[in-house]
């Protein structure tokens, strides 16, 4: 299950399609979910998943914010996120991927800036030997050399 980090009523707002959550960054609000040895999750431990959402985030300004990410509970170096530019300079949206030896293709960017304040539908896809990202369901590119990227991902698994 999902565990509410200073989230209260207040958090939840009108969003595109029902309710969604506001997260405040100065409050450090967010959502956390510890996966089970048997559960589906990490999403990483897959070949083949999807991370799909709405998304309403002013990007520029607001540097390395995470609007996905997930890491391992054995060592704190392996790092699979997708969030606002690092250096917050644009409304491009920020794939980073580290693995536990520190190895990284570092961050990447998406061309479109879907982080303009409106709301996006983003999907990051990875299908077989590739990796896609669609934005408001136009596809972007295909980033990062994916069979680094499944070496990566595979880090997850512990």
């Amino acid at each position: 299950h999902l565990t509410g980090s200073n989230l209260d009523q207040a958090a939840v707002v009108t969003g595109k399609n029902g309710n969604a959550i506001v997260f405040d960054a100065t409050k450090k609000t967010m959502l956390a979910r510890t996966s089970g040895a048997d559960d589906s999750l990490p999403v990483s431990r897959h070949p083949e998943h999807s991370i799909v959402m709405w998304v309403n985030v002013k990007g520029t300004g607001q540097n390395n914010l995470s609007l996905f990410s997930e890491g391992s509970l054995t060592e704190n170096t392996s790092r699979y996120n997708i969030g606002t530019h690092n250096t917050g300079e644009n409304d491009s949206l920020d794939l980073y991927l580290r693995a536990s030896d520190g190895s990284s293709p570092n961050h990447q960017y998406s061309t479109s800036t879907p982080l303009d304040g409106t709301w996006h539908h983003i999907a990051w896809v990875v299908a077989g030997e590739q990796a896609t990202l669609y934005v408001d369901g136009g596809q972007m590119g295909v980033f990062i050399h994916c069979q680094y990227k499944l070496v990566i991902l595979s880090e997850f698994l512990t």
